[in-house]
């Protein structure tokens, strides 16, 4: 893999909220990754994600990742000389678990496509906290441009696992909007979907609990696929901030769903053993 470029971006660590950042770990530690802490969130009750900035490496986009993107839905929808442009301005990059692609505010503007990984969608309640709003697996693609007359970041995103991502900033759009017009309808587009899915969520969070997380573990089953036992990759700090119920509440219903044969629950992980059941259920 060729390194084309290093950057510097913000990432995150998780440290228990009981225990101060800068004891939790040493300063040197802290200071020999990246330097000074940036600032504070709290995405779920018990932890806290200490923002620092490290290094991520850029890639050059290879015939094989643009096969990749050009199979993916919202670029099918482009004209083959306006893909192609697309790809060539924009550049794909390899995240590790838990840094930012980008965060609630900022003025960088622009979209993402998660090639491979998958990647965590946080929204702000008060300015202060945070909660997981959803996932987003391989053929995810999320973003916007204020060109279009919007404005800052309205989510933080961070990659759950290691993660490479097909970026494309505002600066890119607008210039290829120039001579093909039509990028704007497609940018709209996209947008309506990512407003459609929010809608989508927030209709989740009228259901019942138990329907709340059997939804949640199918739309994990979905998007981000399984690891190679079967499982699904998922923890229970993450699955009840997801479903928006406390983590005994989570476990009790998970209960349920394994004497049912629905699930198999294991370290970090659940194994759903009756797919087509659990759908139904959330319905």
């Amino acid at each position: 893999m060729h390194v084309a470029l290093q950057e510097q971006i913000l990432t995150t660590v998780r440290v228990p909220d009981l225990v101060h950042p800068i004891t939790a770990y040493p300063f040197n530690f802290i200071n020999a990754l990246a330097g000074e802490c940036v600032k504070f969130h709290i995405p779920v009750k018990s932890w806290e994600l200490l923002h620092i900035p490290v290094y991520v490496m850029s890639i050059q986009i290879s015939a094989t990742i643009r096969q990749q993107l050009l199979s993916l839905e919202w670029f099918k929808s482009l004209s083959p000389d306006l893909a192609e442009e697309v790809i060539a301005n924009g550049r794909v990059q390899m995240y590790k678990p838990n840094q930012w692609l980008y965060g609630e505010g900022d003025t960088e503007t622009g979209i993402a496509t998660v090639l491979c990984g998958s990647i965590n969608v946080w929204i702000s309640i008060d300015g202060e906290s945070s909660r997981l709003l959803s996932v987003g697996g391989p053929t995810t693609i999320i973003g916007q441009s204020r060109v279009l007359g919007g404005g800052d970041r309205l989510v933080t995103v961070t990659a759950r696992e290691e993660s490479k991502v097909f970026t494309l900033g505002d600066s890119a759009i607008e210039r290829i909007a120039a001579h093909h017009p039509e990028l704007w309808r497609s940018m709209g587009e996209l947008l309506y979907k990512q407003l459609q899915n929010t809608v989508r969520i927030c209709a989740l969070f009228a259901l019942p609990s138990a329907q709340r997380i059997a939804h949640r573990l199918w739309e994990l089953h979905r998007t981000i696929g399984t690891n190679n036992d079967g499982t699904i990759s998922v923890d229970q700090y993450e699955l009840a901030d997801l479903s928006r119920v406390s983590r005994e509440s989570l476990n009790a219903h998970l209960r349920k769903f394994e004497k049912n044969g629905w699930i198999v629950r294991g370290y970090k992980s659940i194994l759903i053993t009756d797919l087509q059941t659990l759908q139904n259920f959330r319905e």
